[in-house]
């Protein structure tokens, strides 16, 4: 009984953590987020985060409150490293993880098609590599050539769009 207690009790922590970081206003604005919208109440994020604790001491948990206080630190730690983007990725392949559990959890646009693209990117940027070095060596690639072409149809394009 002592561990669900204090599992609940992480869960609610965290929760009230990740609110907490997902609504910092300085957070985001270090990651260039834009302001949150609504109300951000950090009061009762605080005490719901809090209280868990409190609880587990009051009702004489006192492994739960040390598996909490631990747990909850080492989480805190991990909320505070991580950027927002990575968050928001957990947080969907979790929810997604969640939806269909059981179920083998497929990535749009993944598998097979992701690894044919990779290299094809992979083949472009190699392509790409050797004519910038033969451009230093004064060879004249094909490549190159055409790329020289395509910009100057672009700037061709935009002087005439101005």
């Amino acid at each position: 009984m002592s561990g669900l207690a204090a599992a609940a009790a992480v869960a609610t922590t965290l929760a009230a953590t990740a609110w907490l970081a997902a609504t910092d206003p300085k957070r985001r604005r270090a990651f260039r987020l834009p302001p949150f919208r609504g109300r951000r109440r950090p009061r009762l994020a605080l005490s719901a985060a809090l209280v868990p604790g409190v609880l587990l001491l009051w009702t004489g948990n006192g492994a739960g409150f040390l598996i909490w206080l631990g747990l909850c630190s080492v989480a805190g730690w991990a909320t505070a490293a991580v950027p927002p983007a990575r968050t928001a990725r957990a947080a969907e392949l979790l929810a997604a993880t969640a939806a269909g559990f059981g179920k083998v959890l497929r990535v749009p646009g993944g598998g097979a098609r992701s690894a044919a693209r990779i290299d094809a990117l992979e083949r472009r940027v190699a392509a790409l590599e050797a004519a910038l070095a033969a451009a230093a060596l004064g060879e004249r690639d094909p490549m190159v050539a055409r790329l020289a072409d395509y910009q100057a149809a672009r700037a061709a394009q935009r002087a005439g769009d101005a």
